[in-house]
């Protein structure tokens, strides 16, 4: 995994916003989503605001990828 990546759920984010594939993009953000989601459904007990920044970043940026790929 990239040493830049803090989290677990990072990788499939960063594997969606570097993929070049179009076809292979909605799979990628999919992905990306449901590990996010995973993450905030856990998220609830825990209290690290680092993490939940990060999560609201990554989601963002999936958002705005989406958008582009339209």
């Amino acid at each position: 995994m990239n040493d830049e990546l803090e989290y677990p759920w990072q990788f499939p984010v960063f594997e969606a916003l570097v993929e070049l594939n179009p076809s292979q993009l909605p799979q990628k953000i999919a992905i990306a989503e449901a590990a996010i989601l995973e993450r905030l459904c856990a998220f609830e007990c825990a209290a690290d605001r680092r993490e939940r920044i990060a999560l609201d970043d990554a989601q963002r940026s999936l958002t705005a990828l989406k958008v582009v790929q339209e």
